[in-house]
């Protein structure tokens, strides 16, 4: 459903679920305002979109499908859902701009290399309990973070050292 050069795109809050492939290889899109109502994004929705710099997913969405984002190179922020519980395989792969992302509690399972070639992607944080996750990345150079008292993260994590999240080496929560 790529529109034609379209730079930002205001999808109607009637919308409840993001197609598979609905923008994939959009690459002039750069802003996108996601529904209220949303409560999945399915595979490759946003696949390919170079020109996306952030994005903002509503507290509503309860899914991120495989591949989502897969290369969308210049994509420097992502804001997760507070309901998000499942994030599928290489949903965020190669999105070689990310340098940090928060993973919120909800999240009860990530699938496989979700951040493989984020080659500048540095810090991970986890805002709830480890969740049942494969490798997030076989060339991630990144520290994960994670909440005192939290459980299910070792000093290695995931082939990911990990450190306790605190206000020195994070964000404000």
């Amino acid at each position: 459903m790529c529109i034609r050069d379209s730079v930002s795109i205001d999808i109607p809050d009637s919308v409840t679920s993001m197609g598979a492939y609905a923008f994939g290889s959009c690459s002039s899109l750069i802003s996108v305002k996601l529904p209220s109502n949303l409560i999945e994004i399915e595979d490759h929705a946003f696949a390919y979109c170079d020109g996306l710099t952030s994005i903002t997913i509503p507290n509503g969405v309860t899914t991120i499908g495989n591949e989502v984002f897969l290369s969308c190179d210049n994509l420097t922020r992502i804001d997760l859902s507070n309901s998000l519980t499942s994030i599928g395989y290489w949903a965020f792969a190669y999105c070689t701009g990310l340098t940090n992302i928060t993973i919120p509690a909800s999240v009860t399972s990530i699938g496989s290399d979700v951040f493989n070639g984020c080659a500048m992607l540095a810090k991970i944080y986890f805002e709830g309990d480890a969740p049942d996750a494969d490798l997030l990345g076989d060339d991630l150079i990144a520290t994960v973070y994670y909440r005192e008292g939290k459980t299910g993260f070792a000093p290695i994590w995931q082939e990911l050292p990990t450190e306790v999240w605190t206000l020195e080496n994070g964000p404000t929560p």
